[in-house]
C-alpha cells in the first residue's frame, strides 16, 4: 500500500468503501477534492468484553455514558497526580467491542496500564499498531449542512470493518477496524499532495487539539493543554484515576500557563522550531516555549505552545523578531 498523501476526500474513500456511507456524504454535500494520508504514528487499542463503558468511566476524564455506536468520545488517561498519560479518543463498536484511538508512542505504555485493571473485570486489551490502518482527511471546502456537536463528541459510522469518523466540517479519518478488511488505496490515487501529514498535523493544531507524544508524559496537566475547555474532562462524574487533583485545580485554582497555538505571521521559510524554543514578548520578556512545530511547503509554520496565563492571545515572538499570531478556535467545537 502505497503510504504517501492521496488526493481524496472522506466521501471518496468512504463511497469507494461502502455505498451507504457514499449516500450519506452525497447528501451532505461533501467535495470531492483535498488530500488524504496515511497516519502512521497514530495506533488503535481494542477492548473487547462486558461493561467496558462502565470500566473506563472509572479510568478516563470523558463521561463515557455519552458514548455510543455512533458517538465517540474524546478523553485522557492520567495517573494517580492529575498528569495526563495520553488523549484518547473512544469509539463504540458494539456493546463488547470498544477501540482507543491515541498516537502510537503512548500506546504500548496506555495498553500496560488499562490491562493492569482491566483484567479484574474480564476484558482484553490489544494493541493494534498498523502503520496503514488509519487515514487523516481533509476536504478543500465544507460541509454545507454538517452540525457540530457536544465539544469532545464526533459522528462515526461503521460498515464493513471500516469506520468513518467526522472530526469536523471538512476533516475526518477513516479506520480499519477488521485487519483482514484493510483500506486498499492502491489504484484509487487521482494526485499527490505534497506534506500531506504535516498539513495533517497542522490541521490538528489549527482545531486547538494538541495529541501528547512519548516527550510530554506526565508532563501537563488536563488544564494546561485546555483539555478542560474542549470537552476532553467531565466535572460532573463519578471518580477515575487522577481525578481529585483534576477537580481540586478547576474549583479551587488556576492553570498557571495554558496551551496556545500560534501561527508564523509572514514568513514561509521559518526554520525548524525546536522544542523549548522561548518565546518572548515585544519586550522581550520570556513567557512561553514551544511545544511542537508543524511546517509544509507554502504555508506558515504552526506551533502548540506553553505559555503563561495572563499572556494568552497575545502576539509573542522568536528569539529572532518573527511575530506570532494566536489562533482562535471555538473551545465548544471539535478539536
Amino acid at each position: 500500500i502505497d503510504r504517501g498523501s492521496i488526493a481524496e476526500s472522506v466521501s471518496g474513500l468512504s463511497s469507494s468503501l461502502c455505498t451507504n456511507h457514499s449516500k450519506l456524504n452525497e447528501r451532505q454535500g461533501v467535495t470531492v477534492s483535498g488530500f488524504a494520508c496515511f497516519l502512521p504514528s497514530e495506533a488503535m487499542i481494542h477492548l473487547r468484553g462486558n461493561k467496558i463503558p462502565e470500566f473506563l468511566q472509572g479510568q478516563l476524564t470523558c463521561d463515557t455514558r455519552k458514548l455510543s455506536v455512533g458517538n465517540a468520545v474524546m478523553g485522557a488517561l492520567c495517573n494517580v497526580k492529575g498528569r495526563v498519560l495520553s488523549d484518547i479518543l473512544v469509539l463504540q463498536l458494539s456493546d463488547s467491542h470498544i477501540v482507543l484511538r491515541l498516537r502510537q508512542s503512548l500506546a504500548s505504555n496506555v495498553a500496560d496500564t488499562l490491562r493492569r485493571y482491566a483484567q479484574f473485570s474480564r476484558i482484553s486489551v490489544d494493541l493494534d499498531s498498523r502503520e496503514d490502518a488509519i487515514i487523516g482527511t481533509r476536504e478543500s471546502g465544507e460541509i454545507s449542512d454538517y452540525e457540530p456537536r457536544a465539544a469532545g463528541s464526533m459522528a462515526t459510522t461503521l460498515c464493513d470493518g471500516i469506520l468513518t469518523l467526522r472530526r469536523g466540517s471538512a476533516f475526518g479519518e477513516v479506520l480499519s477496524i477488521d485487519p483482514h478488511k484493510p483500506i486498499d488505496l492502491a489504484g484509487r490515487v487521482a494526485s499527490q499532495t505534497l506534506d500531506a501529514e504535516p498539513r495533517w498535523a497542522m490541521e490538528t493544531l489549527r482545531n486547538g487539539h494538541y495529541a501528547l507524544e512519548l516527550e510530554d508524559l506526565e508532563a501537563f496537566t488536563p488544564q494546561a493543554l485546555n483539555y478542560d475547555l474542549t470537552g476532553l474532562v467531565a466535572f460532573d462524574k463519578g471518580c477515575y484515576t487522577g481525578q481529585e487533583i483534576v477537580a481540586r485545580l478547576h474549583y479551587k485554582g488556576h492553570s498557571k500557563r495554558r496551551l496556545q497555538v500560534l501561527e508564523a505571521t509572514h514568513d514561509l521559510d521559518t526554520p525548524a522550531i525546536a522544542r523549548d524554543t522561548p518565546l518572548l514578548t515585544p519586550e522581550g520578556i520570556t513567557v512561553g516555549r514551544c511545544l511542537r512545530a508543524e511546517s509544509a511547503a507554502d504555508a506558515p509554520t504552526v506551533l502548540a505552545a506553553e505559555v503563561q496565563s495572563e499572556y494568552l492571545n497575545t502576539v509573542l515572538l522568536l528569539t529572532n523578531g518573527e511575530q506570532l499570531r494566536p489562533l482562535a478556535h471555538e473551545a465548544t467545537h471539535n478539536q
